[in-house]
């Protein structure tokens, strides 16, 4: 019995020091990615095989520590959630159709392939992306982030151990820009609304739209759309523009209003943004509305449509403005029977 007892003990020490020890790790390096600037973002490349296509991404030390950064190549799939977010694949989950293709994307400084680099207190350097594309490659699309990671501090964390902790289920520990390839030639966008709802009743604004596109082709998309809101009387009272999202091949996307972006100020609404929804912001309701969606797939089409209804119905209003209706005639008859007598 002790016997057991103490393999018990030591079976369940040895798994929470391991937990233990991964947690540290990524803390580690997630701590170390704070300071660290990139540029752009997401780096989006339409090619036509053969081509050699590049792209320019700088990286910048905003701290006041010399920082020594992996790169890594990490492919990547939308993420269920349907908000933008991304997963990770496995190193056995298909990346697009060429299994080659992870060797022939590289990053340059000055010229010569790099795995890492070195960054002095606030220094800013400029790398380069280079893909070559050979011919006859097969369309297809390929997602990945280029992800720079601090290779630790106080203690040195092996590539290995950073690549372990940049799976499926978990961001990236550091910081990443995003790239979408897309190896054409590209056929005809397909895709359907597969939502586009609000409550049938609402007793005052702002409306939620919930608005979902799902991308059904080989390739990523950008749509681009509006709502077009009428009141009983089919005057155009509203109009919501929608943000233009990239939606990944064969994926739904959740699809915000533009006005949660403040482009001059490249700020974000938090909590909205958060929602994925988009907004009309009028508060006041009252009547049957009607709310048209129409979304471009791409430049060329197709254009997607579709129409919902909803009532506004300020209840609040209402019952109060009744109140006010039965006091006033109270008031009026008790002033009657006054000047009567």
């Amino acid at each position: 019995m002790r016997r057991i007892l103490f393999i018990f003990l030591f079976s369940f020490w040895i798994i929470v020091f391991s937990f233990s020890l991964l947690t540290f790790n990524l803390r580690e390096i997630e701590a170390s990615s704070i300071s660290l600037g990139v540029y752009p973002p997401i780096i989006q490349i339409n090619a036509t095989p053969p081509a050699n296509v590049s792209a320019d991404i700088q990286i910048q030390n905003q701290g006041e520590k010399s920082r020594d950064l992996n790169i890594i190549i990490k492919p990547f799939k939308a993420a269920n959630s349907q908000n933008g977010e991304l997963s990770y694949l496995f190193a056995n989950d298909q990346f697009g159709t060429d299994p080659l293709m992870l060797n022939r994307i590289k990053v340059i400084d000055e010229n010569k392939k790099v795995n890492s680099i070195t960054l002095a207190p606030k220094q800013e350097k400029k790398l380069k992306l280079n893909i070559d594309i050979p011919k006859g490659e097969t369309p297809s699309d390929y997602y990945f982030s280029i992800v720079f990671v601090s290779r630790g501090e106080p203690a040195e964390v092996s590539k290995t151990q950073i690549e372990s902790t940049l799976n499926a289920s978990q961001n990236a520990a550091g910081i990443a820009t995003n790239v979408l390839l897309s190896i054409g030639p590209k056929t005809k966008a397909e895709g359907e609304i597969t939502e586009f709802s609000v409550p049938l009743f609402l007793e005052k604004g702002p409306v939620e739209f919930n608005i979902k596109v799902r991308n059904q082709s080989n390739f990523f998309i950008t749509p681009r759309g509006s709502i077009l809101i009428k009141n009983m009387f089919g005057q155009t009272i509203g109009r919501v523009d929608l943000l233009p999202v990239n939606i990944l091949a064969h994926s739904v996307r959740l699809i915000p209003g533009s006005d949660q972006f403040d482009a001059k100020e490249l700020k974000i609404d938090a909590k909205s943004w958060e929602a994925q929804k988009a907004l009309w912001s009028e508060k006041l309701l009252l009547g049957p509305y009607t709310a048209t969606l129409a979304i471009a797939l791409t430049e060329d089409g197709p254009v997607l449509r579709e129409t919902i209804y909803f009532i506004g119905f300020p209840i609040l209003i209402i019952i109060g403005s009744f109140i006010a209706v039965i006091l006033l005639l109270i008031i009026i008859k008790k002033l009657q029977k006054k000047l009567k007598t």
